[in-house]
């Protein structure tokens, strides 16, 4: 069992088998609905922005860092998005916006982490409520904020999420298993001291 659990491939396909087996589950329990293509298109929809998500803090955490303002930054930088959409009237310009305003932020959170040196989750506690606050402060009272249908039904049955996130994937994938970058955040993991020692080629 030992050189089962010790195999590094058994580790990269032990959680893909484990999925296969909860759906299995899910699907007999179900009597077969939850293959409908209505709920696999759901399912699907909410796993991309999860999948967003822990793509981009696989980064954080590689360093042994805990970032826990995630949400409140793309809840911000998303509401920004909506609000550009309603002055110019521009899906593009409202994709940039949200993608800016987002790299902004964590640049901003990542910056006092750094030059300040605060732990991360510290800067993330603080950060969360100060994102919170002003995203609560743009939409208003009624806690939510509109966006024209036909758009949303574009990005969403035109493919736009689809292809982005797995561009944005590779992308990700790219950067931390090929690059100098990635190699050096895998080196690293959470040894602060190891920061100080050159990585060759």
């Amino acid at each position: 069992l030992n050189i089962i659990r010790d195999n590094r491939y058994f580790l990269m396909l032990f959680p893909i088998v484990m999925l296969a087996v909860m759906i299995l589950i899910f699907g007999v329990a179900t009597a077969g609905r939850f293959f409908k293509l209505s709920v696999m298109k759901g399912i699907l929809s909410q796993a991309i922005i999860i999948g967003t998500c822990a793509t981009g803090v696989a980064f954080i955490y590689s360093n042994g860092n805990l970032d826990i303002s995630i949400g409140a930054v793309l809840g911000l930088a998303a509401t920004l998005g909506v609000k550009a959409y309603s002055v110019t009237q521009s899906v593009v310009v409202m994709i940039l916006a949200t993608v800016a305003v987002a790299l902004g932020l964590m640049a901003f959170n990542c910056t006092m982490s750094v030059v300040c040196n605060i732990k991360t989750i510290t800067v993330a506690i603080v950060v969360t409520q100060i994102y919170g606050a002003i995203s609560t402060l743009l939409i208003g009272g009624s806690g939510k904020i509109d966006l024209d249908m036909s758009v949303a039904a574009m990005l969403e049955d035109g493919g736009f999420r689809y292809v982005a996130f797995f561009g944005y994937f590779i992308f990700c994938v790219v950067i931390y298993h090929f690059t100098r970058v990635g190699r050096e955040l895998r080196f690293l993991g959470g040894n602060e001291n190891l920061s100080l020692i050159h990585i060759s080629e």
